[in-house]
């Protein structure tokens, strides 16, 4: 059952940095960015390095402690990915690993989770295609469409940690 405790805190810690990276970046940066990889070339340089790491580092781990989530290796090794190619000087790479981790996230969420009733399911696949289009037609920029998308990581993970922690309670 021990185990079972760190899993939960991984899923806390995970829902929690989600949440943050959007918030902290600009906060602390010397001018605003155009996406989050662009404050790999701020004041912020470490900060972005250090949050995404963990983020990729602790999306691995529960992919090695969950047998269900071997997916999430494959997603946290792109956003290892996304911190070791910087944008500006490995743009393709870069982009690549960016879009398998928000790209697989979204279909994790929207498809393969059965942690989530089906009206929560229709409710990101909506705000992912509404981002998108967003994106596309130029109504808001990279920055906003990644906020978007590590603010609805933060609300999963969030929604997934309360099931797991109710889970334990029970069983406890």
């Amino acid at each position: 059952m021990e185990l079972f405790g760190y899993k939960l805190r991984i899923e806390l810690f995970l829902c929690i940095i989600f949440f943050i990276v959007p918030i902290i970046l600009p906060l602390f940066a010397d001018y605003s960015q155009p996406s989050l990889s662009e404050y790999y070339y701020t004041s912020q340089k470490y900060t972005y390095i250090t949050l995404l790491s963990i983020i990729g580092i602790l999306t691995i781990l529960d992919g090695v402690m969950y047998s269900t989530r071997r997916y999430n290796i494959l997603i946290g090794l792109s956003m290892i990915g996304v911190v070791v190619f910087p944008v500006e000087e490995f743009r393709i790479t870069h982009d690549i690993f960016a879009i398998i981790f928000f790209v697989g996230n979204a279909f994790i969420v929207t498809y393969y989770s059965k942690l989530l009733v089906i009206a929560k399911k229709m409710a990101f696949l909506i705000i992912i295609i509404l981002t998108l289009l967003l994106l596309m037609f130029d109504i808001i920029n990279l920055y906003v469409a990644e906020t978007m998308g590590m603010l609805s990581m933060s609300y999963f993970m969030f929604t997934r940690y309360s099931i797991l922690e109710l889970r334990n309670k029970i069983v406890a």
